[in-house]
Formats: C-alpha cells, structure tokens, sequence
C-alpha cells in the first residue's frame, strides 16, 4: 500500500472537522517529519492550494519526497509547471 500526504489544509483552512484553521510551520514540519520516519514518501499538492507550494519550498522538503501537483492554469501548462517548480525548490515533479 501505497500513502501520500495531502496538503490541502497546510495553507488554509480546509476540510468539514477543520476547526482550528491552518497548522504552523512548526506543525507542518512535524508532520512531514512523521511522514518520513514512517517512510510515507510522497506530498500531493496544488497551486489552488494558496500558498502551499511556497510553505513546502522554505520548509525545503525537496530532498525527501517526491511531489505530485495539480495545476490550475491550463491555457498556459509550461508557465505553470515552472512556478511549481520555483516554489516548491524543485527539478522536477513527478505527476
């Protein structure tokens, strides 16, 4: 089997038992920290996730996962794909 951490409720408040808003950096850290340690080894995130990308990219967890993202500018893929790539401090994407 096969999980991935969703990043949904990392930069806004997300989700119908969400009842305290966005978690911390701190909090985030943590979270992909357990996520290593349990060798989860993949991050789902979106652009439409504002600010989501730009809070992984300084947390700087390139290096121990592989992403997968949604984009939401489909008139211009190439352009999208690079601000992706730009927040989340990537080479590349997986998905």
């Amino acid at each position: 089997m096969k999980l991935t951490i969703g990043t949904a409720q990392f930069a806004n408040k997300y989700g119908i038992s969400n009842k305290i808003g966005k978690p911390s950096k701190r909090v985030i850290t943590k979270i992909l920290r357990l996520a290593k340690e349990n060798k989860i080894k993949t991050i789902d995130t979106a652009q439409s996730y504002p600010g989501c990308e730009k809070i992984l990219g300084k947390i700087n967890v390139s290096k121990n996962f592989d992403f997968n993202t949604k984009i939401k500018n489909y008139s211009n893929i190439e352009e999208s794909i690079k601000n992706s790539l730009k927040y989340l401090k990537l080479k590349k994407i997986n998905n």
